[in-house]
């Protein structure tokens, strides 16, 4: 049931979360309206502060849910945010503590800095033209968060998906990290679009993308065994770090096309299949450990500089073209097999082994350097 809340004599707006002062404030409203019309009489102001010391101490919570400056209402118990929160409503929440185990987000809700929160077991559900934005700490433990349609879910503080939780973007749905977002044993995936402007995490985890955008100039970590895959048209726009670890694979699949125009090193597993395209723009390290992989019609273009310390493999009529500088370092192996294409028209400094079938091919237009 919804009330009229009233501040300092004042209707101030309509909300199911009245507290116990508002109460007193009606009352005080109601009795100096009654008083002044009928007997020329107003409530005095010590009258005023017994009813608000009443208050003060009564075991109810005077202050629990109260307006905030703008339109956003201010919560500071989670256990008072309603399970539904309804298209054009903005909720601040300050404090700590533990979420509802089911929340449907139809307008805005904002975690507030300093706030440090927690979702276990729950389900959390952005609907579309929902956004929520995490200013303080909210960790997702054995959970699931789904954003429907235009929804927005940005981080500009701590967030933290754990415990086998699932992050699960639909087409149209966004997801903003302008702080660090670490990801643990848990894993995100679906469409949309993912900025990455700091620093995010994968620690034992996965991220896949099905005909999504990934817009990446931060910092990008994949600790462990943890598994980048970009599927179905998807698009990577890297001009921040990756760093892909010994256990991790890095894959694109599906038509999927990346660009890397910072830095892109891997000591795991790359692997290009299905007329996927890599491009090279600026550094690209495979690692001692590492090994490449492109079959199924996949590209490989190196632009600038690509450092091959591990193995490199071109199956399948797969086609790799370098017109930067290709250094080749010791007990590193480039190997073409099936129908594949090296086509050479920058610098290759040959110092390792390269190996071919008897159908690949080689363009040799420029020389190798050893």
């Amino acid at each position: 049931m919804e009330h009229a809340c009233y501040q300092n004599g004042r209707r101030t707006e309509v909300t199911a979360n009245c507290t116990f002062t508002d109460l007193i404030n009606y009352l005080l409203y109601f009795a100096n309206n009654f008083l002044k019309r009928f007997c020329g009489l107003k409530v005095s102001k010590s009258v005023q502060r017994f009813a608000l010391l009443l208050c003060f101490v009564s075991t109810l919570p005077c202050n629990a849910a109260e307006p905030a400056a703008g339109s956003c209402q201010i919560i500071r118990d989670p256990l008072l945010l309603p399970a539904r929160i309804e298209a054009g409503s903005c909720l601040q929440l300050a404090g700590a503590g533990t979420l509802p185990a089911a929340l449907e987000l139809h307008g805005r809700l904002i975690i507030a800095r300093g706030s440090k929160l927690q979702f276990s077991g729950g389900n959390l559900m952005l609907h579309p033209g929902s956004q929520l934005t995490v200013r303080g700490e909210l960790a997702l433990r054995g959970s699931t968060m789904k954003l429907k349609g235009s929804s927005i879910l940005e981080n500009q503080g701590r967030l933290l998906l754990e415990n086998q939780s699932a992050l699960t973007l639909h087409q149209d749905s966004q997801l903003k990290n302008i702080a660090e977002l670490i990801v643990n044993k848990s894993q995100i995936a679906g469409a949309g679009r993912i900025d990455n402007a700091a620093r995010l995490t994968l620690m034992d985890a996965n991220l896949q993308g099905v005909d999504i955008l990934f817009e990446h100039s931060g910092t990008l970590s994949l600790e462990g065994a943890s598994t980048l895959l970009l599927d179905a048209s998807s698009m990577l726009h890297s001009s921040g770090r990756i760093e892909a670890g010994i256990n991790s694979s890095l894959q694109l699949a599906g038509s999927s096309r990346m660009e890397n125009q910072r830095q892109l090193n891997i000591a795991g597993n790359l692997a290009l299949r299905d007329q996927a395209i890599l491009i090279n723009r600026q550094q690209l390290t495979l690692e001692a450990n590492a090994l490449g992989y492109a079959g199924e019609r996949a590209w490989l273009k190196n632009l600038h500089l690509m450092r091959l310390r591990g193995q490199l493999v071109f199956d399948e009529y797969s086609h790799f073209e370098n017109s930067g500088t290709l250094q080749g370092e010791n007990n590193s192996l480039l190997r073409l097999e099936g129908q594949a294409l090296f086509k050479n028209a920058g610098t290759f400094r040959a110092r390792g082994s390269v190996t071919r079938s008897t159908q690949a091919q080689i363009e040799n237009i420029k020389p190798w350097v050893k």
